[in-house]
């Protein structure tokens, strides 16, 4: 049993009057020990599906299909019930720590009084506590850093403290929502490599929703590639960045800078823009911006199908290999 397993998720949300499918069909699994990235461009469902999985969804939101963390059912839950598993057992980074850490509270303030609201330890135990916690994310002068405020710390610093909020309560699945955004390379690469050590030391599973490819290379085991609300491929990362097979996939690969025969860097810029919600076509939703598109795909749409062992992928034209 996997530690988290999503089967057939679909999400709609009230739009102007109606109500918009925004994810539809959706099957996702993470393992202990092991990093699930998301990968696709905004809009696609990537961060939508990961509120799903913390119950953070708007209270008008239509949730369907299955959400399962070691075996139990999330989405039957209520509100005071996911209460005692968020943050407990599920934690979440998320996209920009300057916004969900509080700014008028000391770093000091906002971990202990998350320690102490969630495991009900006495204040000086909870200070010990959250100083080892930034310890452990490789903050320097943990000291320091729990009487300084949000403002007063770099982006990277920010983001190390976010990550040990979130590992205040030892959870056994860590969802972090584009964790490097607006950081430069050289800090990326630290907090990538934070991320990493911690799965591995901690045994814990990872969900990382990102846009950036670049970062999923480094530290995911798997990856489930998002379009329009629906995942066209998943395999094991090696497998997608070595053989690519969706030409969604092959065009976001393509996109990412890289050198060509000469010095100079080649960028291939995918064509065409994605679908708004709900505002997809009646086939393969890729079809309109897919240079292989052949009738079928305009008429019908392709099933998520096993191309290889663990690698599945939607598609009419690619979806078979010779």
């Amino acid at each position: 049993m996997s530690l988290l397993e999503v089967e057939d998720l679909r999400i709609a949300l009230p739009i102007n009057g109606r109500m918009v499918p925004i994810v539809e069909g959706v099957d996702l699994r993470v393992d202990r020990g092991n990093v699930l990235g998301i990968a696709g461009e905004s809009g696609s469902g990537k961060t939508l599906t990961a509120m799903a999985v913390m119950g953070l969804l708007p209270a008008d939101a239509e949730v369907t299909g299955s959400i399962r963390y070691e075996g139990r059912e999330l989405t039957s839950l209520g509100e005071r019930e996911f209460r005692k598993i968020r943050g407990n057992d599920i934690a979440m980074v998320f996209q920009d720590p300057l916004s969900s850490l509080h700014p008028m509270l000391t770093i000091e303030a906002q971990l202990t009084d998350h320690l102490r609201k969630h495991q009900g330890v006495r204040r000086a135990a909870a200070r010990t506590r959250a100083a080892e916690l930034l310890d452990l994310v490789r903050l320097p002068n943990p000291a320091k850093t729990l009487g300084a405020y949000p403002h007063q710390l770099s982006g990277g610093m920010r983001q190390r403290v976010a990550i040990a909020t979130a590992l205040a309560c030892n959870p056994s699945l860590l969802i972090a929502d584009e964790p490097t955004t607006a950081l430069d390379v050289t800090v990326q690469a630290g907090i990538i490599e934070l991320l990493l050590n911690l799965t591995r030391e901690f045994d814990i599973g990872v969900m990382i929703v990102t846009h950036d490819l670049g970062v999923l290379s480094s530290i995911a085991d798997r990856l489930a590639v998002f379009y329009a609300g629906e995942v066209v491929e998943t395999a094991a990362a090696s497998a997608v960045f070595q053989h690519p097979t969706h030409p969604y996939t092959e065009a976001l690969l393509a996109a990412v800078p890289h050198r060509g025969d000469g010095d100079e860097i080649e960028l291939l810029p995918m064509r065409g823009t994605p679908p708004a919600a709900g505002e997809w076509v009646e086939g393969c939703r890729f079809s309109p911006r897919c240079g292989y598109v052949e009738p079928v795909c305009r008429d019908r749409r392709p099933l998520l199908l096993e191309v290889a062992p663990g690698h599945r992928v939607a598609c009419h034209v690619k979806g078979v290999r010779s």
